[in-house]
């Protein structure tokens, strides 16, 4: 091959790669900006857990977004709650069941204080086209329209009280209010010693006034608060005792 063909082979070798080269790249950045297009159209479009709350007639409404009930759909819950032994109620709920972007809703009844132990009836109510899709009614349901139910369940909750302040937990499991009063002042108080190996970055997202259970297993003990800024997840921290001492071994952290 001659000199002038192998450098006009090498200039049109050039031409073609520089023409890929820019077609390429015009197809990835259309398809980028088509997929940051789709992202934020979907990211506008997820709902969220933002809550609306009101109290009307004695009842207060807590409903997140995309989960408002009418007044006739809240006749509807309140008649079905009585139907499960909910005479009087006190609250109803929305909720997403997340990760899903399934609805429910929860009906309360009245709060039935005995000491620093709290009873409550709650209702989980499902409603055609908000719960997960094929789900219905099962043969022991009492359902009205689109929403159904079955047996109502009793909540109990625990008053831990810290500097006068009131905190509610589900109720301990192997210790005493006391015991718990004691480790949340501690907590709260930065009076604990972290492990090593415990992952101290994670503390900043703790949110210490929102504690939601205290439970010893053995010489296991652990405590869960909700995470800062979130409608949902939360924080486990693994405890042990040295005598008067809290020593947090380990943090876990769930999102859902």
């Amino acid at each position: 091959m001659s000199q002038n063909k192998l450098k006009y082979t090498m200039t049109s070798m050039k031409a073609i790669l520089l023409m890929i080269f820019v077609f390429t790249f015009s197809s990835l950045l259309e398809a980028s900006e088509e997929l940051s297009s789709s992202l934020l159209e979907a990211d506008e479009a997820r709902p969220t857990d933002k809550h609306t709350l009101t109290e009307v007639d004695g009842i207060l409404r807590e409903y997140v977004d995309r989960g408002v009930l009418t007044k006739e759909e809240e006749k509807t819950v309140i008649e079905l709650a009585k139907k499960r032994g909910i005479e009087k109620v006190s609250k109803i709920s929305t909720f997403y069941i997340r990760p899903s972007s399934a609805r429910g809703i929860s009906v309360h009844g009245v709060e039935q204080v005995k000491g620093r132990e709290i009873l409550n009836s709650i209702l989980t109510v499902n409603r055609k086209g908000w719960t997960h899709a094929g789900r219905v009614p099962g043969k022991a349901d009492i359902q009205f329209g689109d929403f159904w139910a079955g047996k109502a369940s009793i909540r109990k909750t625990t008053i831990l009280m810290v500097d006068k302040k009131e905190y509610r937990i589900s109720s301990p499991h192997g210790l005493t209010t006391e015991q718990c009063d004691s480790m949340l002042k501690k907590l709260q108080n930065g009076k604990y010693i972290l492990a090593p190996n415990a992952q101290k970055e994670r503390l900043k997202g703790i949110d210490w006034k929102k504690p939601t259970s205290f439970s010893k297993f053995g010489d296991n003990i652990s405590a869960s608060f909700s995470a800062k800024g979130r409608e949902s997840g939360w924080y486990t921290l693994n405890i042990s005792l040295d005598g008067e001492k809290l020593l947090i071994s380990e943090i876990m952290l769930a999102m859902p």
